[in-house]
């Protein structure tokens, strides 16, 4: 079963050593959320270069959230593995 590790305590537990503070880390993880949900709420599109999209479609009454992983992510993730779909909901 693979770890799972939201991208929220990914940020927390990596940026401490980057900036040097983990009560600075944790404002700024959550200032990033604050302007993602933000720009979601708005139906913005939102594009994290070397992560992927985030887009809003709107489906009748409910909207509905869709992240499209940019090939960067991919590669990573796949290592060169074929057949991998490009688009998924959040």
């Amino acid at each position: 079963m693979p770890d799972t590790k939201t991208l929220k305590n990914a940020l927390k537990d990596s940026l401490p050593d980057a900036i040097g503070d983990d009560a600075k880390a944790g404002e700024v993880v959550n200032a990033f959320y604050d302007a993602l949900k933000e720009a979601v709420k708005g139906c913005d599109v939102v594009t994290l270069h070397g992560v992927g999209e985030f887009r809003v479609d709107p489906k009748g009454q409910r909207r509905e959230l869709i992240f499209t992983p940019d090939r960067v992510l991919l590669d990573a993730m796949n290592e060169g593995s074929v057949g991998v779909g490009a688009e998924s909901n959040v």
